[in-house]
Order: structure tokens, then C-alpha cells, then sequence
């Protein structure tokens, strides 16, 4: 049986990670990430595939943030996934 198609999150960051290694918040409440790896690579030099640390805490955070905007969200806001634990890094993406 075939393992379901796996919807990675990206986080770029000028920094260094290793796998296993937690994004944390630095300058916001929150850490970011996104489905979109293009915009991703738009806040840094290097591109991991990262997982919330908490998957639960991610979706709730990223839904009430959401509803904070006034008006239509922009489409690149849609795919941004916040988190106030932070995302841990699966790998560094070679492309």
C-alpha cells in the first residue's frame, strides 16, 4: 500500500538548522511556515522542510490568527502556518 501524498511545510532562514533541530520564536509571538516553498525561500538563504511541534497548538494558533484579518486575506496568507512552539526541522531541501 502506498504511504499518502505528504504535504511538507518550508521555513527559510539565514541560519544554520540541522534535523531535528526546533524554529522558535524569535522577533514575533510566533514561529512561520509555509506550504508555499517559493515563499518561503523569499526570508532566507537556506530552506528546511519542517513539522509544527505540536500539530494541534499549530492549527488552532494559525486559525485565530486568521481571523484577526479584516477583509480578504491575502493568497500568499493562506498558506503561512504559525506556531508559538515552534517547528522542527525533518531535513534541509536540496532543490
Amino acid at each position: 500500500m502506498a504511504e499518502p501524498s505528504r504535504q511538507f511545510l518550508y521555513h527559510a532562514s539565514n541560519n544554520e538548522f540541522n534535523s531535528g533541530d526546533v524554529v522558535r520564536p524569535v522577533n514575533y509571538s510566533h514561529a512561520f511556515a509555509t506550504k508555499d516553498k517559493s515563499l518561503a525561500k523569499e526570508y532566507g538563504k537556506n530552506t528546511y522542510r519542517v513539522e509544527p511541534v505540536d500539530h494541534e497548538e499549530a492549527d488552532s494558533y494559525t486559525s485565530s490568527e486568521s481571523a484577526k484579518w479584516v477583509g480578504d486575506m491575502p493568497e500568499g496568507a493562506k498558506s503561512v502556518v504559525k506556531s508559538q512552539k515552534g517547528f522542527k526541522i525533518i531535513d534541509k531541501d536540496s532543490e
